[in-house]
């Protein structure tokens, strides 16, 4: 290789780490913000820990753009309520946009992120997931005892169970012991993160919890054609051969509108183990076992010799 070539490459080579080098960095699409789709051109957009921070936002489609160069617009509120939250709104004018900053005076808290509004979540959607597990409501604090003699002993057993409290519908289940899933894990851990939801809860986690939930629940959930099994008396019974402890996911569906729901049961077993007394009765016959003639008789035999001494005392006193 002559000189020439040398000198070309290893200027080629500088030239393309400069570009690297001095180049704005992009974040990851959609990192540390969660899009909403209000209606086909509104989107609001949640900012990780900054939904009460009276931030500004500004939108480019050029990720090289000095920042001084930047429109900045205060943030908007997401309802018309007393406690609504800051957030970045988008809409007809700012959909083609593809990178966003926001900026809490000098403090820049986001520089450049990629905006991909294809991987929202539709309000529709995210208050749909907000009802799974109370699509048909069910009671899940329910047991039932029973209660057998075996081998001499009385054997009493309480179990869990769910009891769907809509008497009108009929009903299917499909009862499954937690696999050893990525999946299903994954969606008991969401289904327990969203239980303990309190007003604290920030809506960014919210959201982020909620949308996960979503997707889980329908990549999981049965077709319709699947083995569901008929539910008797409203009441699902958690399956005899269940632990104290074992978790199941049970899907349930409402056969009328062909609605699917899940719930979560961890299942209660209660064992207890009684000896049967054993009750002896007999008719006795009337002898001197039985205890009620012996103290009669031991009476009448004081009263005989009591009569007995008082008659030889008279004798003795006449003679």
């Amino acid at each position: 290789m002559t000189k020439t070539k040398i000198k070309f490459f290893l200027l080629l080579i500088v030239f393309i780490i400069g570009i690297v080098l001095f180049q704005t960095d992009v974040k990851a699409s959609n990192e540390n913000i969660q899009i909403i789709k209000k209606d086909a051109q509104t989107y609001i957009i949640y900012i990780k820990d900054n939904e009460n921070t009276n931030f500004m936002y500004a939108f480019s489609n050029d990720k090289n753009i000095d920042k001084s160069l930047l429109n900045f617009t205060n943030a908007r509120k997401d309802s018309n309520e007393e406690n609504a939250k800051n957030v970045v709104g988008i809409d007809k004018d700012t959909t083609n946009y593809n990178y966003l900053w926001v900026r809490d005076g000098e403090n820049y808290i986001l520089e450049c992120v990629e905006v991909d509004i294809s991987k929202a979540i539709n309000a529709e959607e995210l208050q749909y997931a907000t009802t799974i597990t109370k699509i048909i409501k069910s009671d899940l604090t329910k047991t039932h005892t029973t209660v057998k003699e075996e081998n001499g002993k009385k054997i009493t057993t309480t179990l869990g169970e769910i009891v769907i409290e809509d008497e009108n519908g009929e009903y299917s289940y499909i009862c499954i012991k937690l696999p050893n899933s990525e999946e299903y894990n994954s969606l008991m851990k969401l289904a327990r993160k969203i239980s303990k939801f309190n007003n604290e809860t920030d809506l960014y986690t919210q959201i982020e919890t909620y949308r996960d939930f979503l997707n889980l629940f329908n990549i999981l959930k049965p077709a319709s054609e699947s083995a569901w099994i008929k539910v008797e008396k409203n009441v699902i019974y958690q399956p005899d051969d269940a632990e104290d402890g074992d978790e199941y996911i049970v899907w349930i569906k409402n056969d009328k509108t062909e609605d699917i729901d899940v719930q979560f049961l961890t299942s209660s077993k209660k064992y207890s183990e009684e000896k049967v007394k054993e009750i002896i009765t007999s008719n006795l016959p009337i002898t001197y076992d039985n205890n009620i003639l012996l103290v009669v008789f031991a009476v009448i035999i004081v009263l005989i010799v009591a009569v007995i001494i008082r008659i030889r005392n008279l004798s003795k006193k006449e003679s």
